[in-house]
């Protein structure tokens, strides 16, 4: 496992943050990749994981990861940067969040329990 998120780090299409406050407690933490679309090329960010503690949810913490992803998208050409939700965390609040921000719903994913 550790090697697994040593090589996660040393890929330069990764970019990884953490939200510390004045006491080192880690508050939560988004990793995200800026990768070519295989059909057009154009380099797009796309959220792998994004996790906060529930107690720094309402918080800026949150804000301040997904932001700081966004910047560096921008920063390295993206043209879109894409996040999603799980449909059983609070699917309501999270659309309305993302809604807020700017972001729009682009497609569905379905699944199948095997």
């Amino acid at each position: 496992m550790v090697d697994y998120w040593k090589d996660l780090g040393d890929n330069d299409a990764v970019r990884i943050y953490g939200y510390f406050d004045d006491k080192d407690e880690l508050h939560g933490y988004l990793i995200g990749t800026i990768q070519p679309d295989p059909q057009t090329g154009e380099l797009y960010g796309y959220e792998f994981v994004w996790i906060v503690a529930p107690k720094w949810r309402n918080t800026r913490a949150p804000l301040l990861l997904l932001k700081a992803f966004e910047i560096a998208c921008k920063e390295a050409g993206c043209t879109m940067v894409q996040f999603g939700f799980s449909m059983e965390l609070s699917p309501d609040r999270m659309a309305q969040m993302y809604d807020r921000l700017g972001y729009r719903k682009s497609f569905t994913i379905v699944r199948k329990n095997l």
